[in-house]
């Protein structure tokens, strides 16, 4: 019996290690992650995100409203005293919705917005994105669309200068260039959009004119960030010194744009 003992220990360990793996295991390039906020999804209800996070009636600011047209509308919820990545935070939540006699949308989470309290160490904050979701980059993803049949990009302007207004009336010039106290993450993929969209998605880009090819699609999918993630610490001076500026932003618009329109 004690070699049957023996092997049965053998096997429980195996198990706990594969368990203990598969627990700690990160997204994969071949199941990119939708840089989804801890806890909910892109395109849930307002109703849903406020259960999900257990926000009170004491901590909602705000929610309602923002703005609507014949095609568009957006919503908004603010919540102080969020806690989340390490720390506390004032969130905003967007929420979008595409409307057509031929849509059945509801208004989903499109983005999120921290504004982390005075005094929040940002470098845990960045230890629990990247627990979460791997390293960033100091290069901000550029744009893609599609333009006379081909993919096209717009890199985001990230030298020379700007100027950064402030609430109260304030402004200061910072640098634009790559730093370590901007990063950020990109999901792309077409494995992230539901099967069979590209066929919509061609003919949501084509206007007036012929769509474009599937190839084209598929390569659009394949190199558009459809969610963007974004984490900053500061404003880079031109002098070389920071004004602080304890921001993540979860920007999932990308995303609900071909998922409501198209799927």
């Amino acid at each position: 019996m004690k070699p049957l003992r023996k092997s049965a220990r053998l096997l429980a360990a195996c198990l706990a290690l594969l368990l203990t793996a598969c627990g700690s295991q990160g997204p994969t390039p071949e199941e990119p992650a939708l840089l989804e906020f801890p806890g909910v999804s892109w395109n849930a209800p307002m109703e849903d995100v406020i259960e999900s996070l257990g926000l009170t009636e004491e901590q909602i600011q705000w929610r309602g409203l923002v703005q609507e047209t014949e095609t568009v509308s957006l919503w908004g919820l603010r919540a102080e005293g969020v806690a989340c990545l390490g720390g506390t935070a004032a969130a905003e939540f967007q929420f979008l919705q595409y409307l057509g006699p031929e849509l059945d949308n509801h208004p989903g989470l499109s983005k999120v917005s921290l504004e982390f309290q005075e005094g929040t160490n940002m470098d845990t904050v960045l230890k629990e994105l990247t627990r979460f979701y791997g390293e960033g980059s100091q290069e901000r993803p550029p744009l893609h669309g599609i333009q006379g049949g081909k993919v096209v990009s717009s890199a985001i302007a990230q030298e020379g200068v700007m100027r950064v207004n402030l609430p109260d009336g304030t402004s200061f010039t910072c640098r634009r260039t790559p730093n370590e106290h901007n990063l950020y993450w990109a999901a792309r993929g077409r494995s992230l959009l539901p099967e069979g969209i590209e066929a919509s998605i061609g003919a949501l880009f084509s206007g007036s004119g012929d769509p474009p090819s599937q190839e084209t699609v598929l390569q659009f999918l394949d190199q558009a960030a459809l969610v963007e993630l974004s984490w900053s610490d500061g404003y880079l001076l031109e002098d070389g010194s920071v004004h602080p500026n304890d921001k993540v932003v979860f920007d999932g618009q990308m995303y609900l744009d071909l998922i409501q329109r198209c799927a």
